[in-house]
C-alpha cells in the first residue's frame, strides 16, 4: 500500500506537495521477496547511517533517475500487535487511486492520520522540524475530521496497540486514552528476530519504544541482561 505524499491530498487532509520519498506498507511475510525483486530490477539497498538500539524497521532503496528513496515498511514501530495483524488491519481499511489508469492501493484516511502522527518511522526522535510538521498536521486534522472519525481513530489506534505511539495526536484531537498497551509476543518476535519471546524481551522493547513513565516493571537483573543480549543479536538474526 502506498502511504504519505499524495495520499494526504487524496483524503482531503492536506494540500498536495512534493515528497522526497515514496512509502510502501508491505506484507511483512513478503518484505524480503519484494526487496530482492526490486534490487534485481536496479534498485540499491541503503544501509542506515544512524546508530539505533533496535534494528531499523525501514528498508530504504534508491536507483538512478529516481530523486529520493523508496521506503518499505513491514514492521511499524510502536504498533504493538503482531506485524502481520497490523498489516492485515491496514489492508482491510485501504483505499485506492488510479494514476495513469493503474489501480494502486493506498492507506485509508484514518491510518493516514495515524502515520502523520508517527515520528519514528525512520528511527528519529522529535526535533524542531518534526515538531513543526506535527503542529501543522494537527491543525489540518482538527478541521478535516468529524467527531465520528475522531472516535474511530481512537478505536483503530487501540486495536493496533498504538495509542502511545500516536498519543500526541490523539491528545491534540481531544480524545481520552486508555492505559498503554503491552507489546505482543508477535511484535517483539518481529522486532528482534526471535522464535521464543520472554517477558523481559517485552520489557526491553518498551524501554526503547514507549515514552518515559509508561514502561513495564523491571524484570530483574538476570532477565534484563539476557534481553539486552538478545537485542544486541537482533541485527544479525534479521540480516540488517
Amino acid at each position: 500500500m502506498r502511504g504519505g505524499g499524495s495520499v494526504f491530498a487524496h483524503h482531503g487532509l492536506i494540500s498536495p506537495g512534493v515528497a522526497r520519498f515514496a512509502a510502501l506498507i508491505v506484507d511483512p511475510s513478503r518484505l524480503a521477496e519484494l526487496s530482492a525483486a526490486l534490487q534485481d530490477s536496479g534498485w540499491r539497498l541503503l544501509r542506515p547511517t544512524r546508530l539505533q538500539v533496535l534494528p531499523p524497521t525501514i528498508t530504504a532503496l534508491e536507483r538512478d533517475g529516481f530523486d529520493g528513496t523508496l521506503n518499505l515498511y513491514g514492521v511499524i514501530p510502536g504498533f504493538f500487535v503482531g506485524a502481520q495483524e497490523a498489516f492485515e488491519t491496514l489492508w482491510l481499511l485501504r483505499d485506492e487511486t488510479t494514476p495513469s489508469g493503474a489501480r494502486v492501493p493506498i492507506l485509508g484516511k484514518l491510518p493516514t492520520v495515524m502515520f502523520a502522527a508517527h515520528n519514528r518511522l525512520g528511527g528519529q526522535q522529535f526535533t524542531r522540524q518534526t515538531e513543526m510538521h506535527f503542529n501543522y498536521f494537527l491543525a489540518q486534522f482538527r478541521g478535516a475530521l468529524s467527531s465520528g472519525e475522531r472516535r474511530q481513530l481512537q478505536l483503530l489506534a487501540r486495536s493496533l496497540g498504538a495509542e502511545d505511539e500516536v498519543r500526541r495526536m490523539l491528545d491534540g484531537l481531544d480524545l481520552d486514552l486508555d492505559a498503554a498497551a503491552t507489546p505482543s509476543d508477535g511484535y517483539v518476535a518481529a522486532r528482534l528476530g526471535l522464535d521464543h519471546v520472554t517477558r523481559a524481551d517485552a520489557w526491553a522493547i518498551t524501554m526503547v519504544e514507549r515514552p518515559r513513565g509508561r514502561r513495564m516493571r523491571f524484570p530483574g537483573v538476570v532477565a534484563a541482561s539476557g534481553a539486552l543480549l538478545r537485542i544486541l543479536g537482533a541485527r544479525r538474526r534479521l540480516g540488517v
